[in-house]
């Protein structure tokens, strides 16, 4: 696979390292397959030029575009892409909209798309993340980090509210001038998702991708990490990641289960 090379994109808000540094495992993974791997922070993120305000979501799918036309400058003829959350967003709209030169994408945790998030799924969200904080105000160590002003009050706000748009200057920025889902719909490259069992918004995310890209010459692949949450914190959860990600670097398949 010396001719490959895999790009990995973080979330909305993180940096290229991951929740508990799953992205940079998963680099080191990947080249135990003899594949490169490409890991950067998207503009205004992390060590990258910018400002968070200024970065919108087609701003980081030029950028992720930008990484291939790079690697393919320097020899690799095939190019993956995986993502997580928005990542994983931004790695099927820029696979969707330059097909010819992205062999395949791994989606770990995806959403709809701004477009189509509902009140229903707000809903969904903030609840789960109000059972969540609840059971934390049960600790007494919840209130002594209180106390001490470790815990921001704003932050924890923001988490119940389920707010997912990221505004700036008025306008929403992970909303795309592109038409991703209609070009997602037309992508016939290798699709593997994958969502913990535990993300909440797993059931509606699955049956949104499910009814976009079913109709593709390719059938989707869909992985449930058993116990796993949104971020797949934990042993257990990064080991079936890696092993979602070793079938999909070598193409054997990822598996599939009804979510």
């Amino acid at each position: 696979m010396g001719n490959s090379s895999l790009i990995l994109v973080h979330g909305w808000g993180t940096s290229r390292m991951g929740p508990a540094r799953l992205l940079v495992r998963m680099a080191r993974r990947t080249a135990l397959h003899g594949m490169a791997a490409l890991n950067f922070d998207l503009p205004g993120r992390g060590e990258s030029e910018g400002t968070y305000a200024s970065a919108d979501i087609d701003t980081m799918i030029d950028s992720v575009l930008l990484a291939g036309d790079w690697l393919r400058a320097r020899g690799i003829s095939r190019i993956l892409l995986t993502g997580l959350c928005s990542g994983a967003n931004i790695v099927l709209a820029a696979a969707a909209l330059s097909p010819r030169n992205i062999a395949g994408v791994l989606a770990m945790s995806a959403l709809p798309y701004q477009e189509a998030r509902t009140g229903s799924m707000r809903l969904r969200r903030s609840l789960w993340q109000l059972a969540g904080y609840m059971k934390k105000a049960c600790r007494f160590s919840t209130w002594r980090r209180l106390l001490k002003g470790e815990i921001s009050v704003g932050g924890v706000g923001k988490a119940i509210s389920a707010r997912d748009e990221a505004v700036a200057d008025g306008r929403n920025l992970k909303l795309s001038s592109r038409d991703i889902p209609a070009a997602l719909a037309a992508y016939d490259g290798k699709m593997v998702f994958v969502w913990g069992e535990k993300d909440p918004e797993a059931g509606a995310s699955g049956k949104y991708f499910q009814k976009l890209v079913g109709g593709g010459k390719n059938p989707a692949e869909i992985y449930t990490v058993a116990g796993a949450n949104h971020n797949y914190y934990g042993l257990s959860a990064q080991a079936d990641v890696f092993r979602a990600l070793d079938a999909f670097v070598s193409g054997t398949g990822a598996g599939s289960a009804r979510l």
